[in-house]
């Protein structure tokens, strides 16, 4: 009838239900007695590193600037193991920003921006989705609240970030909680505004 949730200063708190909002790798590590088939979904999505590169280099995009896309694939000459293959973002197309000015991220650069043109570097692990993690998200509802526990995460769907805000409503939903902007208007016509805070 409840969990206990141990933190990392030794306390031990009582809850009714627990979500592990976070990588199943990372999930597997907080619980202590996870059973045969939370270990089954859980630890067949694998997790890869990926460098990513804010910057303003176009020599991470196509050579000719008739052919940028917001996602743009890069593979540069010979191969590399190591760094098949690189994606830039162009952030200008993906968000409306001036093009006088182009930003861009890249995953995995396959050469590295010059150095005066970096804003930020950063690394991620991102979920690989092959055949096994494929059959392991099928599975996901099997575990879902049971031992009162539940799991949600970009994993879950095609790993965006959208991914993992609709496993987490789900789990809401599955949880007793309402999302607001899928309830129907009072009255029959009522219109609802939204403003959007700039």
């Amino acid at each position: 009838d409840h969990v206990d949730v141990r933190t990392a200063s030794g306390d031990v708190d009582r809850f009714d239900q627990v979500v592990f909002a976070a990588h199943t790798d990372q999930t597997l590590a907080m619980l202590s007695d996870a059973t045969p088939a939370e270990r089954g979904v859980l630890g067949a999505i694998r997790y890869l590193p990926n460098d990513v590169v804010l910057h303003r280099d176009p020599r991470l995009m196509p050579r000719r600037r008739q052919v940028w896309s917001s996602w743009n694939y890069l593979r540069r000459h010979g191969y590399d193991a190591k760094r098949p293959v690189a994606v830039t973002y162009w952030m200008n197309r993906l968000q409306a920003i001036d093009e006088t000015k182009p930003l861009f991220i890249t995953l995995n650069p396959t050469e590295e921006p010059e150095k005066a043109l970096v804003f930020a570097r950063y690394s991620y692990d991102h979920p690989q989705f092959d055949r096994a993690a494929i059959a392991a998200q099928a599975r996901l509802p099997d575990i879902q609240g049971r031992n009162r526990s539940w799991f949600c995460g970009a994993w879950a769907g095609y790993g965006f970030h959208e991914d993992g805000l609709v496993s987490g409503l789900s789990v809401a939903e599955a949880l007793g909680g309402v999302i607001p902007w899928r309830t129907q208007p009072a009255l029959p016509g009522e219109m609802m505004l939204v403003e959007a805070a700039e």
